[in-house]
């Protein structure tokens, strides 16, 4: 019998951009031309990922811009066969984690960052009644265990840990960012 995990958290579209190294015409800036990308979910997206890789059936919930970088997110979400009661808002954007690599080492080079703005992280945690509402149906779904993926992006709050304590799970698990986050 499969084991039925809902995760809970920040979840992020990890983009990898497979780069070859040129002289840069303009400067002594480092260049890049890309020539692959790969997309990834991250965050909790990663930890749900990495369950439903293990066999695990998986729910997944979490926050998301309505946005392309949302909806690419969503495609690689249900290639992995993940179940997600996802909120999708117009007014925040998807946080995404861009990693520039050498396609012929491998090497990391750079990162740039979109949508973890201070204002987003606010935006997210001003939907936590949305996501309140999201929560009741994973007692009649009967998923017996959770994990709570924080990376301090805005949907971990305590309102949300104090509503998921109530679900009475088995087995509750929770990795964080943060120094330390008690609900009561």
């Amino acid at each position: 019998m499969k084991p039925k995990i809902a995760v809970f958290g920040d979840i992020l579209l990890d983009r990898y951009d497979y780069c070859e190294n040129r002289e840069n015409p303009e400067s002594s800036a480092p260049c890049h031309r890309v020539k692959n990308t790969v997309f990834l979910p991250g965050g909790a997206g990663n930890v749900a990922a990495n369950l439903a890789r293990l066999g695990a059936e998986v729910i997944l919930f979490g926050v998301l811009g309505n946005d392309d970088h949302g909806r690419q997110l969503l495609t690689e979400i249900s290639k992995l066969g993940i179940n997600h009661k996802i909120l999708t808002d117009n007014g925040i954007k998807t946080i995404v984690k861009q990693r520039i690599l050498s396609t012929s080492d491998g090497r990391y080079h750079g990162r740039l960052d979109f949508g973890d703005y201070p204002s987003e992280i606010e935006a997210i945690k001003s939907l936590r009644f949305q996501i309140l509402s999201r929560l009741s149906p994973l007692l009649a779904d009967g998923f017996d265990s959770c994990i709570i993926s924080d990376y301090n992006k805005g949907f971990i709050t305590a309102e949300i840990i104090n509503e998921i304590k109530k679900l009475e799970f088995l087995f509750m698990l929770t990795q964080s960012r943060t120094k330390v986050f008690i609900a009561e």
